[in-house]
């Protein structure tokens, strides 16, 4: 197999190649010309009910936007390296991959908490052992 050099797409399938540039297209905020595979009318079924619940690009604005308050919430300084319009290119990227695969957090609830409970156990661990660890050194040292 033919290794390939920085930028070379030789080995690219034409799909791929035009979802690579869509992408690139929608992460630079360039228009994309006649793009039948738009966002906005594809929407989330509830897999119960079959009635719609969000469009792929509301779910990843949700998911994008989740993850920003929760990742601002351990470190005030992440909240400069994610403005308004760089949510929403993230955002415009994951719609992309959330109905190019068909998936959706509220089709996964199992996903959806390691998403929402992931960070906070993290943290809830680290704390503990951070307690236990000064605990430790106040016995050695009193």
């Amino acid at each position: 197999m033919e290794e390939q050099a920085g930028g070379n797409l030789d080995n690219v399938s034409a799909a791929q190649g035009a979802d690579i540039e869509r992408i690139e297209r929608l992460i630079t905020d360039e228009p994309v010309p006649g793009d039948e595979n738009s966002l906005a009318d594809d929407a989330v079924e509830n897999l119960v009910t079959g009635e719609t619940v969000l469009s792929y690009s509301e779910e990843a604005e949700m998911a994008v936007d989740l993850f920003v308050e929760m990742a601002t919430a351990y470190e005030v300084k992440v909240a400069a390296l994610w403005p308004v319009s760089t949510r929403r290119k993230v955002a415009a990227a994951l719609a992309a991959v959330l109905k190019k695969y068909n998936f959706s957090l509220l089709r996964s609830p199992e996903i959806a908490l390691i998403v929402v409970a992931g960070p906070v156990l993290f943290k809830t661990s680290k704390m503990i052992a951070e307690n236990i660890n000064a605990a430790k050194d106040r016995g050695a040292n009193g």
